[in-house]
């Protein structure tokens, strides 16, 4: 079963997310993966992500894919009984909002936080 978290390496705000993982695993652990590398764009193709312009990041888990706003309720399910309850009060907002508070967040973070001069590798 492959468990990955394919992020934008240039982004700040993915960054953040990368090291939080890092430092709380989930049990198993994801795989943390720049979408910028070989191995990530290889992943992307399918989904029709482009790791150029990414608006999104994809999570892997279980067999399925999830992106926006789901991916990082899925993330959360994955982090403890805490987060669990978290992510299940989460997806009791409509998707369509979750997923248009992500849209603003992705389309505003290079403004809001910067963007990195390299790829962030953890």
């Amino acid at each position: 079963m492959e468990r990955a978290v394919l992020y934008d390496g240039y982004c700040h705000s993915c960054s953040a997310l990368v090291r939080f993982l890092k430092r709380r695993p989930a049990s198993p652990p994801f795989e943390l993966i720049p979408m910028q590398g070989v191995r990530g764009r290889a992943m992307l193709a399918p989904y029709g992500i482009d790791p150029d312009d990414s608006a999104t990041f994809l999570v892997l888990d279980g067999g399925q894919a999830y992106t926006e706003s789901d991916g990082v309720l899925q993330i959360a399910r994955s982090l403890g009984p805490g987060w669990r309850a978290l992510a299940a009060v989460g997806r009791l907002v409509p998707r369509s909002w979750r997923d248009g508070l992500y849209r603003f967040h992705a389309r505003n973070r290079f403004r809001w936080f910067g963007r990195r001069e390299s790829c962030y590798l953890p």
